[in-house]
């Protein structure tokens, strides 16, 4: 139970991890190639809401991975089936917004949470930097777009998923 908690809030409390970093510039090339169709801060712009059926599948596989060696699948199933309504409880809502700005609200397990920050753009990538209080650091948070989904990294997040996927909403 102590894991399975851990890992919702760590996927709850991810997008309050973004930090400094990342180029200027609005209009940037995917990098794929030359003909590859050219990545603009349009496209990023907008309300994203998690992707619920992605995040099942990240929490249920760091469920699998972090259960003990002698868990019968019993238990692991018991415990698949405990991080169900969590998951279906979650919501966290992104607006990135044409100035710059975003804003991030997030509830789980009946808490919730609100951060705000600036975002940059560099060569088809989206860096996240979260407004903090003067002295505090974090590891930067940056998204790519792949499918028409927002994937969102978080490197250096410890006992939770590395990304987090955003769908429109």
């Amino acid at each position: 139970m102590k894991q399975i908690l851990r890992i919702s809030i760590a996927a709850a409390m991810a997008m309050t991890l973004t930090a400094c970093g990342g180029g200027e510039g609005g209009t940037s090339d995917s990098g794929t190639s030359s003909s590859a169709p050219k990545v603009t801060a349009a496209d990023f712009t907008g309300s994203w809401q998690v992707d619920k059926e992605s995040m099942r599948d990240i929490m249920l596989a760091a469920i699998e991975a972090e259960a003990p060696p002698e868990a019968t699948e019993e238990q692991k199933q018991m415990m698949r089936n405990m991080a169900e309504p969590m998951i279906e409880g979650m919501s966290i809502n992104l607006s990135i917004n044409e100035d710059k700005t975003f804003s991030v609200d997030m509830q789980m397990m009946g808490e919730s949470e609100s951060t705000t920050g600036t975002w940059t753009l560099d060569n088809g990538v989206i860096t996240m930097t979260e407004n903090t209080e003067e002295g505090e650091n974090s590891d930067p948070a940056t998204g790519k777009l792949e499918d028409g989904k927002l994937m969102l990294d978080f490197p250096g997040e410890e006992g939770g998923p590395d990304q987090l996927i955003m769908i429109r909403g």
